[in-house]
């Protein structure tokens, strides 16, 4: 059984651990290297872990241990839009539906607070990912970018927009 729970202060210490791994792990999926993210005093994870009124920050938790992370934050230049961030599970948890409930919560936070369109990079080549986010109902655009981790990887952008 796995629990999807939107992070607080009383989870700064999981999240940092889990986000420190991902950035370990994977380091080319993310915005941020393990060496930025190693400096960051406490504050910072207080930060993500509390959110603010324009982001959300989850954990899944199995077994009393964190395996699985993902954000949502909106924009405030495009109003109506919010970005799909920060998401990974540990390699144990991947094919377990982990992933796709920490999506599926994070579209529900965008939808409850009615910003309808919800978007999100994923690296070229990084099919798995790609297939998850097809499930849960993202579309690739025709947008492509320089992986802010690795330059010489690409980025394509994927939108979910609700039913018409």
């Amino acid at each position: 059984m796995v629990e999807i729970r939107r992070t607080t202060e009383a989870d700064v210490d999981a999240l940092r651990t889990i986000r420190l791994a991902a950035l370990q792990a994977d380091p080319t999926a993310f915005g941020r290297t393990y060496a930025e993210a190693i400096e960051y005093g406490p504050e910072v994870w207080i930060d993500r872990a509390v959110g603010s009124d324009i982001s959300a920050t989850y954990l899944a938790w199995h077994d009393g241990q964190a395996v699985g992370m993902a954000a949502g934050i909106e924009l405030p230049e495009s109003p109506g839009r919010a970005e799909l961030v920060s998401m990974w599970t540990v390699p144990e948890a991947r094919g377990l539906g982990v992933a796709q409930q920490l999506v599926e919560r994070v579209l529900q936070w965008a939808a409850e607070r009615g910003t309808p369109v919800v978007r999100l990079w994923v690296t070229r080549g990084n099919d798995p990912a790609l297939r998850l986010y097809e499930r849960c109902g993202f579309e690739p655009t025709e947008e492509v970018g320089v992986a802010a981790s690795d330059p010489c990887r690409e980025e394509l952008r994927m939108v979910h927009r609700p039913p018409s």
